[in-house]
């Protein structure tokens, strides 16, 4: 999975020119090893636009992994866009019971055609 690693997490960005990207039409997953719980945001201009939590009982069953599919939702006809192109942001925050400990992290990425 982890194409991008950092001290804690990993992520499926690959790495271009522009740095941290991701296909768009595409799922982020994020993993932080050994958490008990991950939450986090894809933020663009200082607004959050996705929000996801992981749990045991999640999409993947993994509560180290939280997973963004790369769209909003639109209320009006309720129909899913696709984020467009361009510079994001995200955020995780993270819980491991076995350390008692939590933290965060930021990173910027690029979502490309």
């Amino acid at each position: 999975m982890a194409k991008v690693k950092k001290d804690k997490y990993t992520t499926n960005f690959v790495e271009r020119s522009s740095g941290n990207s991701i296909k768009q039409n595409s799922e982020l997953i994020v993993r932080v090893n050994g958490a008990e719980a991950v939450t986090g945001e894809i933020r663009q201009n200082g607004s959050p636009i996705i929000i996801d939590q992981s749990s045991s009982r999640d999409e993947d069953n993994n509560a180290e992994t939280v997973n963004f599919v790369l769209k909003r939702r639109r209320w009006r006809g309720l129909r899913k866009d696709t984020l467009p192109p361009g510079d994001y942001e995200l955020r995780i925050w993270w819980w491991d019971n076995d350390t008692m400990s939590g933290g965060g992290f930021q990173d910027v990425f690029r979502i490309f055609a």
